[in-house]
């Protein structure tokens, strides 16, 4: 009998621990907007701040909804408004064995940061490949089966397709496009037309404005790739404080020198221009050649 009890509770131990390790969460939800919802073994629920994720577990946010996720090993994933996500892997698997952090981003727009585990254990699957991350912070727009973007802030990624042609994307602003055909650069965002930029923020929501996020899921390099320079500097409030030699504030003009230049940036300071020498009266008087070059102070020459 005796021999039977402890072997039952044995059993019953194993059990146990089982079944903490299968409940063993991934990581929490820290900061949620309605609406954002999470489908696991447990069926479907409103995800909530506090709320625990699970590997397998799908997260799906509407067209207002976002979620902001700390996993248990520092990793940073925020899932953008209209959005969908799977965890397909954890670094700790419920069995004890060391596995991959592995998160399908199946459409919409995210950001995402490493966490403390050794930087080959992480990887982003889309639609249109694969994104191998090598210690990395950065923002990501999945546009279903057609493409998937990358805007870097900080490490590197590699964009692989699933006919294994890769890219690697690892300046500070870089833009990184994946597609079923191919993975390439598309170049340095901060370098590209204000047109461009404007329409990137339209799908790089947290490019365009951080203030939604909390603390830990803003990025300082942010700031500067995506949004246009301050339309003015230090330089051109300077140029506003100098005198011309009359004693009268220097004027300047919107597309002239030390005006804002037209993507935000400000133009070369002002210089004085020589006046020129008016007409003598030998050459013609005031009225001559005066009307072909300035109409609007040309005289009546009729008498």
């Amino acid at each position: 009998m005796n021999w039977l009890v402890k072997h039952l509770t044995a059993v019953l131990f194993v059990f146990s621990g089982s079944a903490a390790a299968l409940a063993a969460p991934a990581g929490s939800a820290v900061g949620v907007d309605p609406a954002a919802e999470i489908n696991s073994t447990g069926g479907l629920r409103t995800l909530v701040v506090g709320e625990d994720v699970f590997l397998g577990d799908l997260i799906r946010t509407s067209s207002g909804g976002s979620a902001q996720i700390l996993f248990a090993d520092g990793t940073k994933l925020v899932v953008g408004p209209g959005s969908t996500l799977k965890i397909e892997d954890y670094l700790l698997r419920a069995d004890g064995s060391a596995g991959k952090m592995v998160i399908g981003a199946l459409a919409g727009t995210f950001r995402f940061a490493t966490g403390d585990a050794a930087k080959d254990r992480y990887s982003i699957k889309t639609p249109s490949g694969t994104i191998g991350i090598r210690g990395t912070e950065f923002d990501l727009v999945v546009d279903g089966p057609k493409s998937t973007r990358v805007l870097m802030y900080s490490g590197s990624t590699e964009l692989c397709t699933k006919a294994g042609v890769c890219s690697e994307i690892s300046e500070t602003c870089e833009l990184g496009e994946m597609t079923r055909d191919g993975a390439s650069s598309l170049g340095l965002s901060n370098a590209l037309d204000r047109a461009t930029r404007k329409e990137l923020r339209g799908l790089f929501v947290y490019g365009a404005t951080q203030q939604p996020l909390a603390g830990a899921f803003r990025m300082k390099q942010a700031a500067s790739c995506l949004l246009s320079p301050l339309p003015f500097s230090p330089g051109f409030f300077n140029s506003l404080d100098r005198q011309t030699p009359a004693g009268k504030p220097m004027q300047v003009v919107a597309g002239s020198a030390g005006a804002p230049a037209p993507d935000g940036g400000v133009q070369p300071t002002p210089t004085t221009p020589t006046p020129t020498t008016p007409p003598s009266s030998g050459s013609g008087g005031e009225c001559a050649g005066n009307s072909g070059h300035n109409p609007g102070n040309s005289q009546n020459c009729s008498h």
